[in-house]
């Protein structure tokens, strides 16, 4: 029920275009946000979502030089509400809902299709935990984070995720789930 209430609610935020409205959504799901006990968690993923965002909302002033600014604006506007309406709507979800249930609920899906689920949400808060640890690594030999400059931080992410994976694959390989 959860997983069909997500799509409905999704398939809405995406289909609506009324600047205002989506706006209402994005401060109702905020103040939703403030009963969870792991907020804290929660609103370091949304900050995340939010410079994503950002950088679309900036693209999309840039790249659509055929329209005037305010019609640019509203339009880049749009795109961002939607973007953080969506993914707030996926955070209560996941906060809501254990791997299991969601697993369970795609009953419909192969064996295989429901083990790549289990595996995405095992490794998202893993990556998160993960970039956590080396920007605390990274400030503690001194490194001062100077504006976008991510690849400090992205390329031995990259390097850790692609590590445990690595092992994650081969242990499901040795005990026979994959051929």
């Amino acid at each position: 029920m959860k997983i069909l209430s997500l799509i409905v609610v999704t398939g809405l935020i995406l289909y609506i275009k009324n600047i205002y409205f989506l706006a209402v959504i994005l401060v109702i799901f905020i103040s939703g946000l403030l009963f969870f006990k792991k907020r804290r968690e929660l609103f370091s993923r949304l900050r995340a979502f939010f410079s994503i965002g950002l950088l679309i909302f900036i693209s999309q002033l840039i790249f659509f030089p055929s329209h005037s600014l305010q019609a640019k604006m509203i339009f880049s506007a749009i795109i961002f509400l939607k973007l953080l309406d969506v993914s707030i709507a996926v955070l209560f979800f996941v906060a809501t809902t254990s791997a299991y249930e969601i697993a369970d609920s795609l009953w419909f899906l192969p064996k295989f299709y429901k083990m790549a689920v289990m595996m995405t949400f095992y490794l998202i808060p893993v990556i998160f935990k993960e970039a956590h640890e080396i920007t605390e690594i990274q400030a503690s030999k001194g490194f001062k984070k100077n504006g976008f400059n991510f690849f400090p931080v992205v390329i031995p992410l990259l390097h850790r995720v692609f590590l445990r994976t690595r092992a994650l694959s081969e242990t499901l390989v040795s005990r026979g789930f994959i051929a």
